[in-house]
C-alpha cells in the first residue's frame, strides 16, 4: 500500500514540475475504500448452523483479540493439504480485499494464481515472497482483523482498497460474508459463492 501510495504522489510532483508549476507539500487525503466489501455491508448475522469439527475438515478460529486468530491456521500453498476449499477461498478473499486479486478469482482453489498474487502481496509487506501462505504472511495478514461492534458482522479485514466482512461465533469459528451470503470457513467444504 505504501509503495502505491508513494507512486502516485511521485507521479504528481513530477508532473508539476513538467508543467512548469512548483511542488509543495501538500497534506493528501487518503483514498477512499472501494466497495467496502463485495457486495455492502451484511444485514443480519450469519445462521449459526454448523456441524462438528473434524480433523479431516478443520474450521477458521479465533478467541480474543483477533490480530492472533489465524497463528494457528495451516499453511496454504499451491498443491498443499488444503489448497481446495473454504479455507483458501479465504485467503484469496484477503488478496481481493487488499487489491491482488479480482472478486471473479476467488474460486476457493490455491493454484499459480493465488500463488503469484501471495507473492506480491508478500514482497509490498517485506515477506520472503514464496507465494506459500505461512505463519510470517498469516501474522501480517491478522494485524489487518479488527473486531467491529456491529452485531451483522463482528469482525472484519481491513484491506486496501477493499474491506471483507467476517463473524467470529463465542465458539470461535469463522464465517465469511460474501456475494451476500455467509459461510462458515471450514478448511476443506467449497462453498463460498463463486467457488
Amino acid at each position: 500500500m505504501l509503495k502505491r501510495v508513494a507512486t502516485v504522489v511521485a507521479g504528481t510532483m513530477l508532473l508539476l514540475i513538467a508543467a512548469g508549476g512548483t511542488a509543495t507539500a501538500t497534506t493528501t487525503t487518503p483514498p477512499t475504500k472501494g466497495e467496502q466489501s463485495l457486495t455492502g455491508a451484511p444485514t443480519a448475522p450469519p445462521p449459526r448452523t454448523f456441524g462438528p469439527q473434524s480433523t479431516a475438515n478443520r474450521i477458521v478460529q479465533g478467541l480474543g483479540d483477533p490480530h492472533d486468530d489465524l497463528n494457528d491456521e495451516s499453511t496454504l500453498c499451491n498443491g498443499c493439504s488444503f489448497a481446495n476449499g473454504n479455507y483458501a477461498g479465504f485467503w484469496q478473499a484477503i488478496l481481493w480485499a487488499d487489491g491482488y486479486l479480482s472478486a471473479s478469482q476467488v474460486d476457493c482453489e490455491f493454484g499459480p494464481i493465488t500463488a503469484r498474487a501471495t507473492a506480491n502481496w508478500q514482497r509490498d509487506r517485506q515477506l520472503d515472497d514464496d507465494g506459500v501462505v505461512g505463519k510470517d504472511t498469516r501474522s501480517v495478514a491478522q494485524n489487518f482483523l479488527y473486531e467491529s461492534g456491529d452485531p451483522n458482522y463482528n469482525l472484519f479485514y481491513d484491506g486496501f482498497p477493499n474491506r471483507l466482512y467476517l463473524y467470529r461465533e463465542a465458539a470461535a469459528h469463522y464465517w465469511i460474508y460474501w456475494n451476500n451470503n455467509w459461510r462458515m470457513l471450514r478448511y476443506t467444504d467449497k462453498n463460498i459463492v463463486g467457488c
